[in-house]
């Protein structure tokens, strides 16, 4: 086909979820989508109340003789409204986190309607599109809270949405799904009352039992499955028999609490700044923080097949980040690539801000890079041995 042809498309054939390839104009001229852009379900329903069923596309470049029919993905920014939606509702987990732990504390729980329904929106979310929710996710990192209290139940929620995106990948049941985001928004409720108390450090006795103080109360609580606080007892054990505060064996510790280990250390090892009372945050950029849980799920300290999970659903360079490519040139990653984790769909950081899938581009990253989004430390082959986690 012969660069800057126009052929006619019946815009009612498209496909949900195909990436255009070509601009697209109105009959009478106007542009009407670009190249990239992604055909949605809102946006085929504004072109029929628009009465648009043709449009012209484009033809900048020959068409390749092969086509992909494999090839359709969601690689453009995101529905604005829904992206505010999920940083609104994560705002609420943690108030909701906040409100519970005092009536936790008091004996007043009894039940967890208003958390459940947050927690099957975000499934919701999650099963439409994963990517979407890792993106709200890698915002809410940034936002830091100056209040202790505030900061645990944040970082509880933070941790809830993770371990419910791992529990997804993993194929967990949908039950197991609501159990792992439960327990990951209650895990820290024993230290929310210490710090509710008064009390803004804790001898190392009452920290390393305060994944059980916290099971106690969740146990204790009407509405809340066993499991839930089993979990939550054995989230910092370790699969090597290393953790607290039990040092269980791996076939003694729960797939859940598997989970949620691996998304704390996470979430420690890109912290900036952790609350109080907790060890300090890394500040490692996200590429580095997945290349280090690689390294010590190799050595046996992290469930293999949850790194896996975290590796498969953010890509050694998770959504949002930037990195720079073999020609020089920096982009921005916007899906990770499951059966390629080192290779996502990025957009270019240049004037026409070209969408690349790496899988099907010379380009490769070369490393990570600095930006307003991740101004993050690097971590050294001569650290990679060190324990940073909880």
């Amino acid at each position: 086909m012969v660069a800057g042809e126009y052929i006619k498309v019946d815009l009612s054939q498209l496909k949900v979820g195909y990436a255009l390839k070509y601009d697209l104009l109105t009959p009478t001229g106007q542009p009407l989508a670009k190249a990239g852009d992604v055909v949605s379900e809102n946006l085929k329903r504004r072109w029929r109340a628009d009465g648009i069923q043709l449009a012209s596309a484009v033809i900048t470049e020959p068409e390749s003789a092969e086509t992909d029919e494999t090839y359709s993905p969601l690689t453009q920014p995101y529905e604005p409204i829904v992206f505010e939606r999920l940083g609104d509702s994560f705002r609420k987990a943690t108030s909701y986190v906040l409100k519970s732990a005092v009536k936790l504390v008091n004996g007043e729980f009894s039940g967890a309607k208003e958390v459940r329904s947050f927690i099957d929106q975000l499934q919701t979310d999650i099963a439409d599109d994963v990517a979407i929710v890792l993106a709200a996710f890698a915002l809410s990192l940034t936002n830091e809270l100056s209040e202790n209290d505030e900061a645990i139940a944040q970082r509880s929620s933070q941790l809830s949405v993770l371990g419910l995106v791992l529990a997804f990948q993993m194929g967990l049941s949908t039950d197991d799904q609501q159990s792992t985001a439960l327990a990951g928004m209650f895990h820290d409720i024993s230290l929310l009352d210490c710090v509710r108390s008064g009390k803004s450090k804790l001898y190392n006795s009452s920290y390393t039992n305060h994944s059980l103080d916290s099971a106690w109360l969740l146990e204790s609580a009407v509405g809340v499955n066993a499991k839930v606080g089993l979990a939550v007892s054995q989230l910092h054990e370790q699969v090597d028999g290393t953790g607290f505060p039990k040092r269980l064996p791996a076939n003694r510790i729960v797939p859940i609490a598997r989970i949620l280990n691996v998304a704390d250390a996470y979430l420690t090892l890109t912290a900036t700044v952790q609350p109080e009372m907790l060890p300090q945050g890394r500040n490692l950029h996200p590429a580095d923080a997945v290349g280090y849980l690689m390294y010590h799920a190799a050595l046996g300290r992290f469930d293999r097949n949850v790194v896996r999970a975290l590796i498969e659903a953010t890509s050694l360079y998770p959504v949002g980040s930037r990195v720079k490519l073999s020609d020089d040139s920096t982009a921005v990653v916007l899906r990770s690539t499951t059966d390629s984790p080192s290779k996502p769909i990025v957009r270019l950081e240049t004037s026409h801000e070209s969408i690349v899938d790496l899988r099907k581009s010379k380009l490769a990253i070369t490393q990570p890079t600095m930006s307003p989004l991740d101004f993050c430390t690097r971590i050294s082959k001569s650290k990679l041995s060190e324990v940073y986690w909880r």
